[in-house]
């Protein structure tokens, strides 16, 4: 079936390979669909004049699709959707002197995050690991794509969520090195004409909400949404502060994006979706029985602890109320280090507990956590009396129904409650 599609804008359709009539007007647009390794791509040299070429929801034999794309004079763009599979190139020097040098844009677009996930992943394979996707799986791709001038990923976040909903750590790790599965920033610097990764809609606050700022400083030559370095003016303009706990947190990510669900319930006085973090973990160190606690030299902080914060959260508050509150000694030690923080901040007008655990966490709330809480609440009042407190749980709403939260917060929600009604 070859049809028309207004929603893709004048594309020219065809839906699988059987009973196709190609006898079809001219048309700069073509996407193509639901083909199998078996099929053969020799309908394609009728449309050898398209512009843009889009494939979506494919098991593509390579060495015969590029075969006859390599063919093409005059196509500028080649988009390829989230569920292409790209079968491996067995010979080597199949593609050897062929190039697309008309081709100045290729495009990964994943699906958008309300979409449902139709991929098949299981123990020993993934997905993302198998699907051949990237022009830099292409043997001799650098001699192949010598105008290629932007690599474009849309949807970015799915990619990101469904490596991390696997939970495996080497996976994760790659995220931190590689923009996009076996995609490094070597492979991409072979491409001779490459000035620009756009990811989604392209700005520098987009890269930061993704945390994808250590991809900044990579190079001199290739921007990421048109940037080479990070931003030092945007940095000191981000008035939200984030301190969270993590050990195991390794890599130096500076800024994060907001939690939705608080964004929403704090609009007036959340006026960014992007926070700067502080590792508590990285921030301080202790320094034995009744002495205070000593502030760690950190470049990336140093850059911004001066900045004019208006609101500053406590992540995952149960683990920062575990760490290093033990004993009348370090509870005092934690809250005087902080109270000196916030006395220095001029413009601080809200604190903000964010109260849901971390799903990974095996730690679970106590009356303790509570009581500590309360003991450095009073005491950053004490210091500062005008500074607004907020305490903030996902479930409050269905908390206060009588329901139980998923982690079984119900009764210290209670006990905080009952604290701060009058507050």
């Amino acid at each position: 079936m070859i049809n028309t599609n207004g929603e893709l804008n004048n594309y020219l359709v065809i839906d699988g390979l059987k009973n196709n009539d190609f006898n079809q007007a001219f048309n700069k647009n073509l996407l193509i669909r639901n083909f199998t390794p078996d099929d053969s791509w020799d309908f394609l040299l009728k449309f050898k004049n398209i512009e843009n070429l889009r494939v979506e929801d494919s098991y593509i034999n390579s060495e015969n699709f590029l075969k006859i794309l390599l063919q093409f004079k005059n196509i500028k763009h080649l988009i390829y959707n989230h569920y292409c599979y790209f079968t491996k190139i067995k010979n080597k020097q199949a593609l050897n002197k062929l190039s697309l040098s008309s081709l100045k844009k290729f495009t990964i677009e994943f699906p958008k995050e309300e979409e449902p996930d139709l991929d098949i992943n299981y123990y020993s394979a993934t997905s993302y690991k198998n699907k051949r996707n990237s022009i830099t799986d292409i043997n001799g791709y650098e001699n192949i794509f010598i105008n290629l001038e932007e690599i474009e990923f849309l949807n970015y976040n799915t990619y990101l969520e469904r490596v991390l909903k696997n939970n495996d750590k080497e996976d994760i790790n790659k995220l931190k090195k590689e923009i996009y599965w076996n995609v490094s920033f070597k492979k991409l610097s072979l491409l001779k004409n490459l000035k620009n990764i756009k990811i989604d809609d392209g700005k520098y606050e987009t890269l930061l909400k993704l945390g994808l700022e250590n991809f900044l400083n990579k190079n001199d030559s290739i921007k990421i949404n048109s940037c080479l370095n990070l931003n030092d003016t945007y940095l000191k303009n981000i008035k939200i502060l984030k301190f969270f706990y993590n050990e195991e947190e390794k890599n130096k990510k500076v800024f994060s994006k907001i939690n939705t669900k608080l964004l929403e319930n704090y609009n007036d006085i959340l006026s960014n979706e992007i926070a700067l973090n502080i590792n508590e973990y990285k921030y301080y160190k202790t320094q034995g029985y009744n002495k205070k606690f000593k502030i760690l030299k950190n470049k990336n902080y140093e850059k911004f602890i001066n900045n004019k914060f208006e609101t500053v959260i406590f992540s995952n508050c149960l683990e920062f109320l575990e760490a290093n509150f033990s004993g009348t000694w370090n509870i005092a030690a934690k809250g005087e280090l902080f109270e000196k923080f916030f006395k220095t901040q001029k413009n601080i007008r809200n604190i903000i507990f964010e109260f849901n655990k971390d799903e990974k966490s095996y730690k679970s709330w106590s009356s303790t956590a509570i009581t500590t809480l309360n003991i450095f609440v009073s005491q950053i009042l004490k210091g500062i009396p005008n500074i607004n407190i907020y305490f903030y749980h996902e479930q409050t709403d269905e908390i206060l129904k009588g329901k139980e939260s998923k982690d079984e917060f119900k009764i210290f929600f209670n006990l905080l409650y009952d604290m701060y009604k009058l507050f």
